[in-house]
């Protein structure tokens, strides 16, 4: 069955072998869905309940979600597939049911609830508010940026195992530490933009994460703060094994002397597996960058060197 003008939907139940629907899709009121449903164009779900049963709701189009619940209806687990743009904006909203991201996801307004398992493969992006994962979060590919002020709590597993981690907001997690294996970590967005990125609970990386510090001064530079959660039993414990690739602006380099030091990553408690790996920690004329870790940080230090015969083009 397939809709293809402007659609209005106000409530009931859609039933069929596979509907298609084409044009405009406005959805409100409580409807349920009982058979597999792709939307390809502009699709609408504003202050409306939208139950599943036990079958998959695919965006091709754009996907605006407001003040609303994605849910499911019965026994069975349902999913909501995303192949093109889900903007979700207003105040609050729930998805009950599992969700991919395989293209674009922004987030707006006060908080979003996910209460299934959530996959991203794609470009997550939390413009503001906060985001709520009660189950188990996966990235294999793509990114996940957090904007200014925004914040995710975790209840389940947050595990990135590729792709990129980038922003300015906080990760909360409460039970399991954020675990973040082949994975480059930038805290700005773009090269050269510096922030800090908060995770409160655990985090573990591996020997395949990247780190890159961007260095503008002595007081704007990156930096990773794993702190306490304030609520839960997670300390802050830090586990380091991975490469930092120092980004330094090269109107700064000059005024970097012995001695310099830049508190990278803050922790309340750390391991180290195999060791860290400096990049681009040679500055020339005899100095270099050095990683210390002191009982609360990691730190770059500015030490000479016995390579002074190498000079700066």
């Amino acid at each position: 069955m397939t809709f293809d003008n402007q659609i209005e939907w106000i409530g009931g139940a859609i039933t069929g072998s596979r509907v298609t629907m084409a044009g405009n899709v406005l959805i409100q009121g409580l409807t349920s869905l009982n058979t597999a449903l792709t939307v390809t164009d502009k699709t609408t779900q504003e202050s409306s309940t939208l139950r599943l049963k036990g079958v998959p709701l695919t965006n091709e189009g754009r996907y605006i979600f407001k003040d609303s619940e994605l849910k499911t209806r019965g026994d069975q687990r349902s999913s909501f597939i995303n192949n093109g743009i889900f903007l979700k904006t207003g105040k609050k909203a729930i998805i009950e049911v599992d969700f991919y991201n395989y293209n674009e996801m922004f987030t707006e307004g006060e908080y979003l609830t996910v209460e299934g398992k959530f996959v991203n493969n794609g470009r997550m992006t939390i413009q503001e508010g906060m985001l709520v994962l009660k189950e188990a979060f996966t990235q294999t590919r793509g990114s996940f940026v957090l904007k200014q002020n925004t914040e995710v709590q975790s209840w389940d597993k947050l595990e990135f195992n590729a792709g990129y981690l980038s922003g300015e907001g906080t990760i909360k997690s409460f039970f399991d530490p954020v675990e973040v294996d082949d994975v480059k970590i930038q805290i700005g967005e773009e090269d050269g933009d510096t922030g800090t990125l908060t995770i409160a609970g655990d985090y573990t990386e591996s020997d395949a994460t990247t780190h890159y510090i961007d260095i503008n001064s002595h007081s704007e530079y990156d930096q990773l703060i794993v702190k306490k959660t304030g609520t839960y039993t997670k300390d802050g414990k830090a586990h380091f094994d991975g490469s930092y690739n120092i980004r330094l602006n090269k109107d700064f380099k000059d005024q970097l002397r012995e001695g310099d030091r830049f508190e990278i990553v803050k922790f309340e408690d750390y391991t180290v597996g195999d060791g860290i790996e400096l990049v681009n920690a040679d500055l020339g004329k005899g100095l270099a960058f050095k990683a210390e870790f002191d009982p609360d940080s990691l730190d770059l230090v500015v030490v000479r060197t016995n390579n002074t015969a190498q000079q700066e083009d």
